[in-house]
C-alpha cells in the first residue's frame, strides 16, 4: 500500500512535468559545480535516483558514461524525452544492477532523506560496493 502511495506521487509529478524551476535550476548549477570538482576525463557516472536526467545528460553532454537509475518509469521517460539522456536504468538503490567497484563515481540528491537511517546506510553501503572512487550523497537542507 505504502509503495503505491509512492508510486502515484512521482506519477504525479513527472506526468505534467514541463522543465525544471528557477529553484531546481539553481540547485543543478551548484551540483554541477560540486560534481565537477571530483570528475575528471573518462569517468563513469551513476546518479542513483535521477529523477528527470538533466544531470545524467549534463554529463553525458560532456562525454562521460554517465547512468541514470530511477525506481519509477516515469522520471526515466521524461529523461529521454526532455534531456536526451541515455544510459537509463529502472531499479532499486538497495540491490543496484551493478557489479562492485564498476563506476567511478556513484552519487545521490535529494533521496536518502526520505528513509530511515538504516535504510539510508543500507543504500548508501549498496552506492560504496559499486562505486570505484568516490560516493557523493547530497541531502538538502535550508541552510
Amino acid at each position: 500500500m505504502k509503495s503505491d502511495k509512492v508510486k502515484n506521487v512521482w506519477d504525479n509529478i513527472y506526468e505534467d512535468f514541463k522543465g525544471h524551476d528557477s529553484t531546481n535550476r539553481y540547485i543543478y548549477s551548484k551540483l554541477t559545480k560540486l560534481l565537477n570538482r571530483y570528475v575528471s576525463k573518462n569517468n563513469s557516472i551513476l546518479e542513483v535516483g535521477s529523477g528527470s536526467g538533466a544531470m545524467v545528460s549534463y554529463f553525458q553532454n560532456h562525454g562521460h558514461f554517465s547512468v541514470g537509475l530511477d525506481y519509477n518509469i516515469n522520471p526515466l521517460k521524461i529523461a529521454k524525452r526532455t534531456f536526451k539522456a541515455k544510459n537509463l536504468v529502472r531499479g532499486n538503490m538497495f540491490n543496484l544492477p551493478f557489479k562492485d567497484s564498476s563506476i567511478d563515481i556513484v552519487w545521490n540528491e535529494g533521496v536518502l532523506e526520505h528513509f530511515k537511517i538504516d535504510k539510508s546506510i543500507e543504500a548508501a553501503k549498496e552506492m560504496a560496493r559499486v562505486s570505484k572512487k568516490y560516493v557523493i550523497i547530497d541531502v538538502p537542507n535550508r541552510y
